[in-house]
């Protein structure tokens, strides 16, 4: 005996069978980033300062990391991203500052870089503390 033979079609019950499915994962999924934000916003709520600093804060540090994140992972660091990079020579002559400062977006500086950034961030939050 088929079970979509009561009245659904077999596409009805595939769907709500998956339906429900989805709803429970969508659940646990949510239910699971709303800890891990809970946790992180814990930290922020531990400063005392008010929810507008925690969120602010939160927010700045939060796209930080996911900045520095996406250039590593979507290849920003490992090249150019032209499809016909500008010319050593041409970007030593005419765009001097350019040239400068050149050599630091390289991956040989990308820690120190984002560490720099991490920093400036943490300094800020210790600041804000003392207030």
């Amino acid at each position: 005996m088929r079970i979509y033979c009561h009245g659904l079609s077999k596409t009805h019950l595939t769907g709500a069978m998956l339906d429900t499915c989805l709803s429970k994962i969508d659940f646990y999924w949510c239910g699971a980033a709303l800890s891990v934000l809970n946790r992180l916003l814990t930290l922020f709520a531990g400063s005392g300062h008010e929810p507008e600093w925690q969120a602010k804060r939160f927010r700045v540090l939060g796209y930080y990391l996911m900045g520095a994140l996406l250039d590593e992972t979507s290849g920003y660091a490992k090249g150019p991203t032209t499809a016909t990079p500008v010319a050593g020579e041409v970007i030593a002559s005419a765009f001097p500052a350019v040239a400068a400062v050149g050599p630091f977006f390289s991956a040989a500086h990308h820690l120190d870089t984002f560490n720099l950034g991490l920093e400036v961030h943490l300094e800020q939050v210790r600041r804000d503390a003392l207030r």
